[in-house]
């Protein structure tokens, strides 16, 4: 069932972005790059300084809480070597252009088709639960439980919402980005890794709270729940304006 439903979030996706291209084809243009830059256009300090934080803050939340509470204990990796190094470096790229891709097809894509076919509030739950399912593709130790999942499907909304507030997609990429790479360098468990993190983290809390290897805990979704509370209710206004906005593009 599970690979039933990542493959349906990963069709939804494709599918969304095919026609989001094909609707900005033009005589002498590439419609990918237009799309391109009309969901990355404008960069500007404040979202992505916005997007770092909310991002270390979902990571760095949970994470401080349990090593204050002793739940949780950081192992240094070893030393760190140039090979190392470069390979770090290389891993944060790539961190970095697989979040602006998975933005760009979740956000930029399907969100705003579904927005089409029902309003922005519908496109933006849906959409959220399609990137939810999309992570069912993890299997063995590494398939997501039920709060890892709601960590997911809170991380969705969080882009989503950051995506109609701002209207381009650079606040939830650097969040999403910021996110994955915290993980790694924190936990040295990642998709997308060519090294090891800083640290590998081994959990004496209740699993409960803290979770596990790969595993959210409700720690990480109550620390999610509330950032993505909190930016609703900063953007309230423009995320009203953004759910009309949605339907255009």
């Amino acid at each position: 069932m599970s690979s039933v439903l990542s493959t349906i979030s990963l069709l939804a996706g494709l599918l969304a972005l095919v026609r989001s291209t094909w609707e900005r084809r033009a005589a002498n243009r590439l419609p990918i790059v237009d799309l391109l830059r009309d969901r990355f256009s404008s960069p500007q300090f404040s979202p992505i300084l916005i997007g770092f934080a909310t991002g270390t803050i979902v990571v760095l939340g949970p994470f401080g809480l349990s090593l204050g509470l002793g739940w949780v204990q950081p192992h240094p990796v070893g030393d760190i070597t140039g090979n190392a190094l470069f390979l770090g470096l290389t891993t944060i790229l790539i961190k970095m252009v697989w979040a602006a891709i998975e933005e760009l097809i979740f956000r930029g894509a399907l969100l705003p088709q579904l927005s089409k076919l029902t309003n922005g509030l519908v496109g933006l739950a849906v959409s959220s639960l399609l990137f939810t399912w999309g992570h069912l593709e993890r299997q063995g130790a590494r398939a997501p439980d039920i709060l890892s999942l709601l960590v997911f499907g809170l991380d969705g909304a969080g882009f989503g919402i950051a995506y109609l507030a701002t209207r381009n997609l650079w606040m939830p990429t650097i969040w999403h980005a910021a996110k994955n790479i915290w993980v790694w360098l924190l936990f040295s468990e990642s998709t997308l890794q060519l090294t090891r993190g800083i640290f590998q983290a081994s959990y004496s809390g209740p699993p409960l709270w803290v979770g596990a290897s790969n595993q959210a805990g409700l720690l990480d979704v109550v620390v999610s729940f509330v950032t993505v509370a909190l930016l609703a209710t900063i953007y309230r206004r423009q995320l009203v304006q953004g759910v009309e906005w949605i339907k255009s593009q």
